[in-house]
């Protein structure tokens, strides 16, 4: 018989492992340690960087601060205070629980802690290296922790490899304090870089002014309140209004119980409120906190904490849908009479507008507000476990002309087919005109073709667009007066980081303080388009595709953006020389039958099929 295989895995190597699941990257350092000091009661949390978080990540708080037992215990794996027993795993009200996070990444870094409860002499500084304890001893400090965490990855090299540029990596740095941010507007947060500030966000009641310091003044005069109680639930926060859409889902910032969470229930929800409002594959901004009783969610199910599972999902999908819904109708959105919001607005003394929002008592009551307040910041607020309900459904089938008799029956309409390379081309028809102001109508011996106007201009800007980036002379505009635009700190790093890919392209952009970009030119047939617009939707296609990504490797998505923002709208009337003078240029172009996004640009009707749909 031979030797057992299995072995039990060094505990340094086992660390390592864990780790993995944990530390991905710098801004998982710094989303563990800052989670950490929210639930040690930070009143104010600084963070120091260096290279991007590479080298250096500096994390200073407030809080309640360790003694010297705790200290050490703290770095042993599953070493945590937040949980006693198997029933506190169903009541979790703190950030952090799993008592993974400090030994997962003193395993893979050189670790200083400084920490201290505010008694005289209680002060203890730690040193740690590879996850082995090098020194302890007592040491000054003032009420709080102070976690420096150097070398990242130092003892595992080939994970240090995959690590981006130190831009794109305060990139992600700064979106996830932002997101921290959003959710405890009562805790002050500010980011050095390579002793440069970055952000600076005091501390607010509200949600409000929170906002404004992330996002700017702009985009708060496009939010509507949301504010909703029933059967146990509480959502509160603000959603765009449907003029106001995004491409990157990561414009939803969802809060379950004070924790970020990405969900697929939560995000189809608030899609579902927005049917019918928003373009084809954009979002709206959003920021809502839902409140829920802590029994009610699962959020023990990933490492990264960010994952939940609701007991009763269906309701908690049809809460937050209705709950927008209501929010869309009284705030600002498409079916709200505009004439009665401002004989709402004008009825509302001033000195009450500056009020804070009073929270709603009765939970099944909503009451609209005539412009976006400032909810009052009430972390942790509990609600009982939501009751359980019958449900009734009822459906009804209505009979079709000629089902269930035997008189009429329908006749099936022919299905257009999409033109491809196998199809005829366009000059085997002539343009007859337009339809909705969006389609081009085309026919021909063999049958009719409609032609998506926007479609087809996107396909026919693309390829110029492409051909002018291939021999570098893309033509740009000068701004006789640069246009000042603001944006998230993590959307201006990124900005600043893709400078050279962008100038390539037309846009010359630089930094000018704080979020703000300064935009000096832009590419020649986007000089009267929302720049703004165009250059957040860059940014959410390189977030798409990966922050970091070469000129190559994002020049298509940039293009095809440029390209759909550049091109006429369905609903714009075209001149007949215009849609002749398209038509041409379509033809011209190596793939006239989609656009750069992958939609149809046409449809081809045989007119076989047309006059068998005729009973000819």
């Amino acid at each position: 018989m031979s030797g057992s295989i299995i072995r039990v895995l060094p505990e340094d190597l086992a660390n390592k492992i864990a780790a993995g699941e944990v530390v991905e990257r710098p801004a998982s350092v710094v989303k563990e340690l800052v989670e950490n000091s929210v639930d040690a009661g930070a009143g104010s949390i600084a963070i120091d960087l260096e290279n991007g978080g590479k080298r250096l990540i500096h994390i200073q708080d407030d809080g309640s601060g360790m003694n010297r037992d705790d200290a050490l215990l703290a770095f042993e794996r599953h070493a945590t205070s937040k949980i006693r027993a198997n029933e506190d795993l169903f009541n979790i009200r703190t950030l952090g629980f799993r008592g993974e996070a400090l030994p997962s990444i003193a395993a893979v870094s050189k670790v200083l802690l400084t920490t201290s409860t505010g008694e005289p002499g209680q002060g203890q500084k730690l040193c740690i290296e590879g996850g082995a304890l090098r020194d302890v001893k007592a040491a000054a400090h003032p009420k709080g922790t102070s976690l420096m965490v150097r070398q990242l990855f130092f003892n595992t090299p080939a994970r240090r490899k995959f690590l981006k540029t130190d831009q794109t990596e305060l990139s992600h740095i700064s979106n996830t304090v932002m997101r921290q941010a959003l959710a405890r507007p009562d805790i002050s947060f500010r980011i050095n870089h390579n002793g440069r500030n970055l952000v600076n966000a005091p501390a607010h009641s509200q949600i409000l002014p929170r906002i404004m310091d992330l996002f700017g003044r702009d985009l708060v005069s496009d939010l509507v309140p949301v504010q909703f109680r029933k059967n146990g639930f509480g959502l509160d926060g603000y959603v765009s209004k449907p003029h106001c859409h995004r491409v990157a889902k990561d414009a939803l910032f969802f809060y379950v119980n004070g924790r970020y969470v990405k969900d697929r229930v939560v995000t189809h929800a608030v899609l579902e409120a927005f049917r019918g409002l928003l373009p084809k594959e954009r979002v709206p901004m959003a920021f809502l906190y839902l409140e829920i009783s802590p029994g009610s969610v699962d959020v023990n199910v990933h490492p990264s904490k960010t994952e939940v599972r609701f007991a009763e999902q269906s309701e908690v999908h049809s809460f937050i849908s209705q709950s927008i819904k209501e929010g869309l109708k009284s705030g600002g959105g498409k079916h709200a009479p505009a004439e009665a919001a401002r004989k709402k607005e004008a009825s509302v003394a001033p000195e009450v507008r500056e009020q804070t929002a009073v929270l709603v008592k009765d939970k099944t009551s909503y009451v609209p507000l005539p412009f976006p307040p400032a909810f009052p910041f009430t972390p942790r607020r509990e609600y009982p476990a939501p009751a359980t309900q019958a449900k009734y459904v009822q459906s009804r089938h209505i009979k079709g002309p000629g089902e269930g008799s035997e008189g009429l029956k329908s006749t099936p309409v022919p299905a257009p087919r999409l033109m491809d390379a196998s199809s005829l081309g366009y000059s085997d028809f002539r343009t007859i005109g337009q339809i909705d102001n969006s389609f081009i109508v085309l026919e021909g011996k063999k049958g009719m073709v409609l032609v998506d106007q926007h479609t087809a201009h996107e396909r026919v800007l693309y390829e110029r667009f492409l051909a002018e980036k291939e021999k570098k002379s893309v033509e740009a505009q000068s701004l006789l007066f640069p246009l000042t635009l603001e944006f998230t700190k993590g959307e201006a790093l990124l900005l600043e980081s893709m400078a050279d890919e962008l100038e390539a392209l037309g846009f010359e952009v630089e930094s000018f303080g704080g979020n703000s970009v300064l935009v000096r030119s832009v590419p020649s047939l986007l000089s009267d388009k929302d720049c703004k617009l165009i250059l957040r939707d860059v940014l959410d296609r390189a977030a798409l595709l990966g922050k970091g990504a070469s000129l190559e490797e994002l020049a298509g998505d940039i293009i095809a953006v440029m390209a759909c923002h550049a091109a006429v709208r369905a609903g714009q009337s075209l001149k007949r020389e215009e849609m002749l003078s398209l038509m041409e240029k379509l033809q011209a172009t190596n793939r006239p039958f989609t656009c750069p996004h992958g939609r149809p640009i046409a449809l081809f009707f045989e007119m076989a099929q047309i006059k068998k749909s005729f009973l000819r």
